[in-house]
């Protein structure tokens, strides 16, 4: 197990783990899930996450387990670990490849509503 608190390594750290539990689902809401689903890696978050599209969507393929309390999280970890841990992650990595292509989307839609060259 590690626990970081340190800017800037996450993104390698998910490429090495079996597991992430990310922070913030017990305050305001949840931190980035994105980076460890590009990774292939089963998510664990706290239950404040209802703000948040991606965590619904992929609690409900199984890629990600929402916990309430020390006793969720230890049967979260024992059914990533003994059980779906790959076959989670490949579903949080499916949820990535399902839903790119949203920079494509942004920017046709502003060059057909803001003609270039245009002052206004």
């Amino acid at each position: 197990m590690l626990i970081i608190d340190n800017i800037g390594m996450l993104a390698y750290l998910y490429s090495l783990g079996k597991i992430a539990y990310i922070g913030g689902g017990f305050g305001k809401g949840i931190h980035n899930i994105l980076e460890p689903a590009s990774h292939r890696v089963p998510i664990i978050f706290g239950p404040k996450y209802h703000a948040f599209p991606e965590a619904e969507s992929m609690i409900k393929s199984g890629a990600a387990i929402s916990i309430q309390d020390q006793s969720g999280l230890e049967n979260a970890i024992t059914l990533f670990l003994e059980i779906n841990g790959q076959v989670a992650g490949e579903k949080a990595n499916a949820f990535l490849e399902n839903n790119k292509g949203a920079t494509q989307i942004i920017t046709s839609y502003i060059r057909e509503s803001i003609p270039f060259g245009s002052k206004s």
